[in-house]
């Protein structure tokens, strides 16, 4: 079994709330987890209206079919139409 762990960084430009982003924030979860059978939790600051940091946990079967969810995960977070993706790091184990 192995995994593939992601932390993202994103920038929320239409967000003027913490309600603004807490919508869209979930929105991104909920594909996540749909898509990808992924676990996702909002870390970092929390109290930021227009950022936020999510750690991103997938379990495949091997590093190969890790490696594959995370570079797909990666074009899914790019392309968003509501924030910005600012940086996104990923650690196999």
């Amino acid at each position: 079994m192995r995994a593939a762990l992601l932390t993202a960084v994103m920038y929320f430009p239409c967000a003027f709330s913490l309600k603004d982003r807490r919508q869209m924030l979930q929105r991104i979860k909920a594909t996540l987890s749909k898509r990808f059978g992924a676990s996702v939790a909002q870390v970092g600051d929390k109290d930021k209206w227009q950022t936020a940091e999510l750690s991103i946990a997938i379990a495949c079967e091997s590093e190969g079919a890790a490696r594959e969810k995370a570079a797909a995960v990666k074009r899914l977070l790019e392309n968003g139409d509501e924030y910005e993706l600012a940086s996104l790091d990923a650690e196999y184990v």
